[in-house]
C-alpha cells in the first residue's frame, strides 16, 4: 500500500507531505495506481521548483526505502497552498478510486 502523510499547520494549511510504499495494484511496470501517484507527487514537486522558486521547500528522497518527503518552512505564498491542495486532490481523487487497500491518505496537524 502507498502512504500518503499529509501535514497541516494550525490553520489547516498543507505544509508538507510524505509519500512511501508501493501499491502493488499490478505487476511491476503496469501498476497505474502507483504510476498515477507517482506522477501527481514529481509533477507537484517540480512546479514548486520550476514555478515557486521563493518558497523554501526541503525534499529527502529514499529510494531504497521507498518514500519522498517535502517539508515547507516559513509561510507558503498562495501558489504554493494551491499546487499543495492540488497535489492533495489527486491522491484523494485516487486513494477513493482504486480504495484504501492500494493508497491511503493521512492528515497530520
Amino acid at each position: 500500500m502507498i502512504e500518503i502523510r499529509i501535514k497541516r499547520d494550525s490553520n489547516s494549511g498543507i505544509i508538507g507531505f510524505r509519500v512511501s510504499g508501493h501499491a502493488f495494484f499490478a505487476d511491476a511496470g503496469k501498476d497505474i495506481v502507483c504510476a498515477a501517484v507517482s506522477v501527481l507527487t514529481i509533477n507537484t514537486l517540480n512546479a514548486i521548483e520550476s514555478f515557486l522558486p521563493e518558497d523554501n521547500i526541503d525534499v529527502t528522497v529514499d529510494k531504497d526505502h521507498g518514500f519522498i518527503e517535502a517539508r515547507i518552512s516559513g509561510d507558503p505564498s498562495d501558489g504554493l497552498g494551491l499546487l499543495l491542495d492540488t497535489f492533495h486532490l489527486g491522491v484523494k481523487s485516487i486513494e477513493e478510486k482504486y480504495g484504501s487497500s492500494y493508497v491511503k491518505v493521512l492528515e497530520e496537524s
